[in-house]
């Protein structure tokens, strides 16, 4: 496989890598796999696919250039966010975080036979889509085989019997949840669908409030939360073209999508909305291109001038670390179907912080109501 201008990739790039940028003696890319996104560094020297080719001098240019990415990377992404790799085996002379050869032979975080990797197109084929659709944990069978012997053996009595009862599932996934999310068990749930979350967030937290009615949200978010947005702004009474706020990789509402979001502008921005911002709707990680936020920033910025803070975790969500509940974030939602590789039509989750519960269900349910009220 070859990049633009001819340059070799290594065959374990896929050809839809996010192109960064160029150095003099390096190209450098990002992508994500199931776990963090990855900057890979790659010579710009034709053809060639290993770093032992390289001159010592050439070498110890390259790496140096590679320095300087992650240097400048760091500025706008969490280091304990990003993994580095580079084509060869002396790639440790970089001394950064999350360090992995990336080589045929120790490339990526092995999956320890705990899920089964597609292999559409051969042997020699790397699953690099967990940010669309998680490998199926090679537990699911047998999982789903228990709840259809449940309730085939027990009908409506599985929802009650044993340790297992179905009744007490919500509670135990929200336990589970809560270590991954940095919440308690009961500010969170599984239920729903994302973009069923979307719109009611959007639609509680995006409610006018005076003078408060705009919602400054990410340009390159992803299409169904765009949707949303103007969709809730007209339910609302909101005009989209003045209360509808699109952020930009630069400060501009019209950059790239692509490009990275410089967070001292968006606090800027932030802090310019003032007391006309009520909600700040943002990404934990962004889908085009990687790029983790620093969510207690930008909580802490929405919430100094009297705005929501309500993050879409779909890319963030079993991928980085979260502490939702001690970063105060107002609300919160994700899928399962990505990083938690919980399967295609998997159910949603919501979050939402302790302080917003004393307000109640707006729109009630039986499974909205405390236990004993039902």
């Amino acid at each position: 496989m070859r990049g633009a201008e001819g340059f070799a990739l290594h065959p374990r790039l896929e050809a839809d890598t996010w192109f960064v940028t160029d150095l003099p003696l390096c190209r450098v890319l990002l992508m994500n796999d199931a776990r963090y996104p990855w900057l890979i560094a790659v010579p710009r020297v034709p053809g060639l696919v290993e770093l032992d080719e390289l001159t010592p001098a050439e070498f110890r240019a390259f790496g140096e250039e590679s320095r300087q990415i992650l240097a400048a990377l760091r500025q706008v992404c969490q280091p304990h966010k990003l993994n580095v790799a580079a084509l060869g085996n002396q790639v440790e002379q970089l001394h950064v975080h999350h360090i992995a050869r990336y080589r045929e032979d120790a490339a990526w975080p092995a999956p320890a036979g705990r899920f089964a990797l597609p292999q559409p197109l051969g042997a020699q084929t790397s699953y690099l889509c967990g940010h669309s659709l998680g490998a199926m944990p090679v537990a699911a069978q047998g999982a789903l085989e228990t709840a259809r012997l449940q309730w085939a053996q027990s009908g409506v009595q599985a929802w009650f019997d044993g340790d297992e009862a179905w009744v007490g599932r919500a509670d135990r996934i929200a336990t589970q949840l809560g270590h991954l999310l940095g919440a308690q068990p009961a500010s969170l749930r599984a239920f729903n669908h994302l973009s069923s979350h979307i719109h009611a967030l959007l639609l509680h937290f995006g409610r006018p409030r005076g003078r408060r009615r705009k919602i400054l949200y990410e340009a390159g978010a992803f299409p169904s939360d765009r949707f949303a947005l103007h969709s809730v702004a007209t339910l609302l009474g909101l005009d989209p073209d003045t209360d509808l706020i699109a952020f930009g990789g630069d400060g501009a509402p019209d950059t790239a999508p692509h490009s990275l979001v410089d967070e001292d502008a968006l606090c800027a921005a932030i802090a310019e909305q003032g007391e006309e911002l009520n909600l700040l709707y943002w990404s934990g990680v962004a889908y085009l291109n990687g790029q983790a936020f620093d969510i207690a920033r930008l909580t802490q910025a929405a919430q100094a001038v009297g705005a929501h803070a309500v993050f879409d975790l779909a890319h963030a969500a079993g991928n980085v670390a979260l502490a939702l509940e001690d970063w105060g974030v107002d609300a919160a939602c994700w899928c399962h179907y990505k990083y938690l590789n919980a399967g295609p039509g998997a159910v949603g989750g919501l979050y939402l912080h302790p302080r917003h519960h004393a307000a109640g269900p707006p729109l009630a349910g039986w499974w909205g109501h405390e236990p004993q009220a039902r």
